[in-house]
C-alpha cells in the first residue's frame, strides 16, 4: 500500500496498519534521516510508514505529439509546458491528465509560482495558486492517479503530471 501523506494520516487514525517490523528491513539504516523526519510529521516515530518514490512528481509526455501541437521549441524542460494556460489550451487537443492528488498538484503550483510548496498559509492556496489552477482546469481531460500510465503509453493522452515510478513504467 502506498498512500499519500494525507491518506496516511486518515488510515493511521482508522487503524488500518500494523507497525513495521524494522528487523526485517535491513536497509532501514540507509534511509535519509531528513526524509524520515518529513514522514514522521504524518507517522510519529516512523512506526507504520516508509518513504517510497519520495519527491518524484513530474511531467510525462509524448515528445512527438507535444512538438506537433506546440512546435519544435516546446518547453520540454520546464513546468511552463503544463503551467502556462496558453500551452495547456493547445495541448488539450491531444489530451492532458493531472494527478488526482490535490496536495501534490498544489505543491507543484506553489513551487512554480515561487512559493514554498509545503506552505501552511491559507493565502498561498486561495490566491494565485487557485487562480492558476482555475485557468488550467478547462484544458485537463481528467484527474486520476494511475490511468495516465496506460493512456500516455497508448497515445490516448500526450501529457501527464504523475508520479515518476508509474510514468516511467508506462513508457
Amino acid at each position: 500500500m502506498v498512500p499519500s501523506a494525507s491518506f496516511l494520516e486518515r488510515q493511521l487514525a482508522a487503524g488500518v496498519f500494523q507497525p513495521l517490523d524494522k528487523s526485517k528491513l535491513p536497509n532501514w539504516k540507509n534511509l535519509d534521516p531528513e526524509v524520515l523526519k518529513l514522514v514522521a510529521k504524518h507517522d510519529p516515530d516512523n512506526k507504520y510508514a516508509i518513504p517510497y518514490l519520495w519527491a518524484t512528481t513530474g511531467i510525462g509526455y509524448n515528445i512527438d505529439k507535444v512538438k506537433a501541437v506546440l512546435g519544435k521549441d516546446a518547453p520540454l524542460d520546464s513546468w511552463d509546458l503544463v503551467m502556462k494556460p496558453e500551452n495547456l489550451e493547445k495541448l488539450k487537443s491531444c489530451g492532458v491528465s493531472f494527478l488526482d492528488a490535490p496536495e501534490e498538484i498544489f505543491a507543484t503550483v506553489l513551487n512554480y509560482l515561487g512559493k514554498d510548496p509545503n506552505s501552511t498559509k491559507a493565502d498561498d492556496y486561495t490566491g494565485p495558486a487557485t487562480d492558476l489552477l482555475l485557468k488550467l482546469r478547462p484544458n485537463i481531460r481528467y484527474f486520476h492517479s494511475s490511468q495516465y500510465i496506460n493512456d500516455l503509453a497508448n497515445g490516448d493522452i500526450c501529457v501527464a503530471i504523475g508520479w515518476a515510478g508509474g510514468r516511467m513504467a508506462g513508457g
